[in-house]
Parts: C-alpha cells; structure tokens; sequence
C-alpha cells in the first residue's frame, strides 16, 4: 500500500513543484487511477478518490471557469487541492509506518512468548 500511495505522491509533487503541467497531471493521474488494480487501505482511497474529483472539475476552458466558477477548477485551484492532498498523504503515510512498526513489536512480543 505504501507502494501505491507513493506513486501519487510523485505526480503530486511533480504538479506542484511544477514540473508537469496540469493537463500532464491529469491524464497521469487518470491513467494511474483507472488502471490501479493494488489493493488499497479505505482511507487511502477515500483521498485519492476525492482528488479523482478534483482532477475531474480541472479545465483550461475559460467559457467553462466563468459558467461555473464553484464546480470547476483552473490550473491554481487544481494546484492547491493537490497541496492539501499531498499533505494529507503523507500524513497517511506516517500513520502507516507506525502502525506498521508498532505490528512489527507486536509480532516480535508474541514470537518470544
């Protein structure tokens, strides 16, 4: 899981450290997405399907932007949801590690007794 966690992360951290472009991001997001056959913890998916929403709002459409201001994102609003998104990976992610570990000295006790 952790595996799968940090392959978004990367494209997160590409889109927001700029190195791919919004329309890159999506279509790698989606791509990523719709092909991931992993297992996957809820709360990861639950984040991840809500950035799948937010991915989904993004447009370069200004037509669109104006129309619908509340429902679609430009490319800064799309970049700041990526933001809180990758926070709150990471945040998963350290959850992860010391439930992990602690399960590790769970397992090492009960191996001793």
């Amino acid at each position: 899981m952790n595996e799968t966690c940090g392959i978004y992360m990367g494209l997160l951290q590409k889109f927001v450290a700029r190195e791919i472009s919004a329309s890159q991001f999506q279509l790698a997001f989606f791509t990523q997405f719709q092909n991931d056959a992993c297992e996957m913890d809820n709360s990861l998916f639950l984040l991840l399907d809500e950035l799948f929403g937010d991915v989904d709002s993004y447009t370069d459409d200004p037509a669109l932007l104006a129309k619908e201001p509340d429902f679609y994102l430009d490319e800064a609003g799309l970049e700041k949801k990526a933001q809180d998104i990758l926070v709150r990976l990471e945040v998963w992610r350290m959850r992860q590690s010391t439930h992990d570990s602690s399960n590790l000295q769970v397992g090492a006790a009960e191996d001793r007794s």
